[in-house]
């Protein structure tokens, strides 16, 4: 028996269901081979030898899942297409923030979910979770999440202050925090493979903009507030930001994004938005609300 894990444009590819493994323990191993089973995990987050270059390749092949792009952390490619078909690396230290997402009664991690939206707490999700234990709504035949907006943040601050402020009436909130690690990709793809639909704002700056570029290559994703023209609101609320540092480089999604970042040279960290991005979100919380009534 196998499972479906689907690319953000709808597409799957047969994955085996069962059974799941370690890393270490992907050959027999007598005590005292403890260097070798190292060995065989570092294997996972480095570029292998032929023989692994191979396997890595029909493990993206399996899965449907593109070669990572110049601005992708290799790393996390691999052990995003490990993950897929099974093969886990950095199961519990590989982990994901959400806020608000749905749960069910019918898996640990749905149930894990559910508490922690009742109780109104962000929750950080394992790779190994994802994998082994994914929610209900993962199952990309059931279609169950057709419609929702699902947000994408960079910093875990925006989390917190969504948590506070808007509570149980907060939309689906998903944490980069960082470059998009394999958690990550495998969780928005479960997401969008249930129908959801993701939008995404980060860090007005160099890195930011490599994070976006990342996500809009991978995933259907729109800009959450994160074009030109909100950066240009930003600028002229925030006039004594930092100094834009770093390679610049072009937003996909925006181009005049970067050529307006480039001339006003200022950084805008999200949290210096969050009252923006918190009123946005409590816009779509009631449009919602007034839908469901």
């Amino acid at each position: 028996m196998g499972k479906q894990v689907c690319e953000g444009g709808g597409s799957g590819a047969f994955v085996p269901a069962s059974p799941v493994r370690r890393a270490p323990t992907l050959r027999p191993r007598a005590a005292g081979e403890l260097r070798g089973a190292r060995r065989r995990r570092r294997a996972c987050t480095r570029r292998g030898k032929p023989l692994g270059t191979l396997s890595l390749g029909a493990a993206r092949a399996l899965a449907g899942i593109e070669p990572p792009g110049p601005e992708e952390s290799a790393a996390e490619s691999r052990r995003e297409a490990w993950a897929a078909v099974g093969l886990l690396c950095d199961e519990l230290s590989n982990v994901v923030l959400t806020f608000g997402l749905p749960g069910d009664e019918e898996t640990g991690t749905g149930r894990m979910l559910g508490l922690a939206r009742s109780s109104i707490q962000p929750v950080w999700l394992t790779l190994r979770q994802l994998v082994r234990d994914p929610p209900r709504w993962a199952q990309p035949s059931r279609r169950e999440l057709v419609g929702l907006l699902v947000h994408t943040c960079e910093n875990p601050a925006i989390v917190a202050l969504a948590a506070d402020r808007l509570g149980d009436r907060c939309p689906p909130l998903v944490c980069i925090n960082g470059q998009p690690r394999a958690s990550t990709i495998l969780l928005l793809r479960s997401l969008v493979g249930a129908g959801a639909q993701l939008r995404h704002h980060g860090d007005f700056d160099w890195g930011g903009v490599r994070i976006g570029n990342v996500l809009h290559a991978r995933l259907p994703v729109v800009p959450w507030q994160f074009d030109r023209d909100a950066y240009v609101r930003a600028i002229e609320a925030h006039r004594s930001s930092s100094p834009l540092a770093g390679y610049p480089i072009d937003a996909c999604w925006d181009p005049a994004l970067s050529g307006e970042m480039r001339l006003a040279g200022r950084r805008i960290e999200e949290e210096l938005v969050a009252d923006e991005l918190l009123a946005a979100l409590a816009s779509v919380a009631a449009v919602r609300g007034q839908r469901a009534q």
